[in-house]
């Protein structure tokens, strides 16, 4: 269990395992930074929520958790569906079975803290998604034209792990850091500061720092995402960052809007708000240097599904067709995304020359026996470019992040591992000057 990190993809049930972190971090900090597993209260809230995501599984607490953690994540759950539905008889019982019951004190206060952050219906308040008003707007110009940025993705876990990976990053010495999205469990304010602004201001004081918008991040409904914006002093959730000469443009879309409802087909093929993808449109047209696209979700993948299983499509045809749209005027040297927890380059597919995938900052992923293999069942997948294998740690993929040196000659790209501290584990370089090195 040590190297589980257990997410669900449904907003209530994401709620239940922050407030049960939340608690864990206040009685036992240590405890909770080691993972889900690392508490008991946690644990049990991990285990139930997969549980009631997937009903064939059932429930079984894990053998090293106490039954008080069982029954309080049982009664939070319990709680949380009262709350939501304005069921005042059945909140009082329940509080009354947490208050005389071995649970934390500030349980169901917790609980009911959280719960502001649903509507009625279970679903997340409207997100306070900021749109721009002229198209000038958001973007941002570098210092100077050559700039070392950090890129990693689905690192807010506040986990050790995750501290090890920003501390490996910080001896790189970046100007930039742009994290690609996911503030574990559900993005609330405690999390945003406790999983991502706290160690990523412990690791570097100083310099820009940026966070996309993933899924995770909106499934509390988005405001303290949107809190840790003002903090960092990030405009919105999607941006330009252009060099003084315009060499080069890093263009971060918000993909995380519109990827809520993990029920709903439409949804689950996540996209791009129309006006912003008009944005982003603009920010290419006649643009003459390189541009590095970002997202939170990926466009395609041979190992994942995307959307209905019935389609056996390796696309999501939503992103793509934004993609289209985008590269009709401009030119997109690479793709980064993260959501799905691995490390893969892709090799030219559908019109995106480069596509990279680089979620593996921070949850852990069981190491295949043998190489990986795409889906038998999709239809035209896409391939790698290279394989990297990264080291297995406890039987799970080791961790890392990616470094971009941005300059007027070109992009040089390098990917780093956790367990091998010393230098990059594979690099390589965007322009038509330079050639892939390896």
């Amino acid at each position: 269990m040590l190297n589980a990190f257990p997410t669900v993809r449904h907003p209530l049930l994401s709620l239940l395992q922050s407030a049960a972190a939340a608690i864990a971090r206040r009685q036992s900090p240590n405890a909770a930074a080691r993972g889900p597993y690392g508490h008991p209260l946690t644990a049990a809230a991990a285990e139930l929520a997969a549980a009631q995501q997937d009903p064939t599984r059932g429930y079984s607490p894990p053998a090293n958790t106490t039954v008080p953690a069982a029954t309080c994540v049982g009664l939070g759950l319990e709680l949380l569906g009262a709350l939501l539905a304005g069921d005042k008889t059945k909140q009082t019982s329940v509080r009354n079975r947490i208050a005389f019951s071995q649970c934390d004190p500030r349980w169901a206060e917790t609980l009911t803290e959280y719960a502001t952050n649903l509507q009625l219906d279970g679903k997340p308040r409207p997100v306070p998604y900021r749109r721009y008003k002229a198209l000038g707007d958001y973007i941002l110009t570098a210092e100077r034209p050559t700039l070392r940025i950090g890129l990693l993705s689905d690192w807010g876990t506040g986990t050790q792990v995750a501290r090890a990976v920003i501390d490996l990053l910080a001896r790189q010495q970046p100007d930039v850091i742009i994290h690609l999205g996911d503030i574990y469990f559900s993005g609330t304010a405690e999390e945003c500061g406790a999983h991502f602004y706290a160690p990523m201001r412990a690791a570097l004081p100083n310099g820009p720092i940026f966070t996309l918008c993933g899924n995770h991040d909106v499934y509390s409904g988005g405001q303290g995402y949107y809190r840790l914006l003002d903090r960092i002093g990030q405009p919105a959730s999607y941006f330009c960052l252009r060099s003084p000469d315009c060499s080069w443009q890093i263009l971060a879309g918000d993909t995380g809007l519109n990827d809520r409802d993990p029920f709903d087909a439409v949804a689950a093929l996540t996209k791009l708000d129309l006006q912003e993808e008009a944005w982003h449109v603009d920010k290419l047209q006649g643009f003459p240097g390189r541009t590095v696209f970002l997202t939170h979700h990926m466009p395609f993948s041979a190992f994942v599904q995307i959307g209905p299983l019935a389609a056996n499509s390796p696309v999501n045809p939503n992103l793509m067709a934004s993609y289209a749209r985008l590269a009709a005027v401009g030119t997109i040297d690479a793709w980064f995304w993260g959501h799905e927890h691995r490390l893969r380059l892709y090799a030219p597919y559908r019109g995106v020359t480069r596509g990279r995938n680089i979620g593996h900052a921070a949850i852990p992923v069981e190491a295949a026996r043998g190489p990986a293999t795409p889906i038998a069942s999709l239809v035209d997948p896409p391939t790698e470019a290279v394989q990297i294998t990264l080291d297995v740690v406890e039987g799970a993929y080791d961790h890392g992040f990616a470094m971009l040196d941005l300059g007027p000659d070109g992009i040089d790209a390098s990917y780093w591992a956790v367990t091998r501290p010393g230098g990059p584990i594979y690099r390589e370089s965007f322009g038509r000057s330079k050639q892939a090195i390896t």
